[in-house]
């Protein structure tokens, strides 16, 4: 008799187990996704100019991890094509912070300063950068662009 219990309250538990808990958490469809998994989902987002849902990942992804550069960059990316250009220059100057010398994150930072019409501010910026940097000619390059009013080739 507590035999025939025991088997009965098993067969009830796996019944209701596979009942009332939805599928999906027994499938690892409800994991949580780490934020490498997330940036690739991202990067494929910007490839499809879906800039406002990478924005939307980008910000879970900094939550996180608040220096993460690449989230910054992308995110100052993502801004930029949605025409938020304070925004975009926010979040490329604190990507710039965390990887100074990322040549074209500085190039996409001064195009982004360009449409602010700010300019003089890219240059110093750029100048500055070029003094504390090992490899100068990259920025050098820019500086001459700067100098001439090439800064359309560093479009994003």
């Amino acid at each position: 008799m507590k035999r025939n219990k025991v088997i009965m309250m098993v067969f009830m538990s796996v019944f209701f187990m596979f009942n009332c808990v939805p599928s999906y958490a027994f499938l690892g469809w409800g994991k949580a996704k780490t934020t490498d998994e997330i940036m690739e989902q991202t990067k494929v987002l910007i490839e499809q100019k879906e800039y406002l849902k990478a924005i939307d990942q980008l910000e879970d992804v900094l939550e996180e991890e608040p220096d993460r550069a690449d989230a910054r960059a992308f995110l100052g990316y993502c801004y930029f094509w949605t025409g938020d250009y304070r925004r975009a220059e926010f979040d490329l100057k604190q990507a710039l912070r965390v990887d100074p010398n990322n040549v074209e994150l500085i190039q996409r930072y001064v195009y982004t300063l360009q449409k602010l019409n700010r300019l003089d501010e890219a240059f110093g910026i750029v100048q500055e950068l070029s003094v504390r940097t090992p490899n100068k000619k990259p920025l050098q390059d820019i500086l001459t662009n700067i100098k001439q009013g090439q800064i359309e080739d560093y479009k994003f």
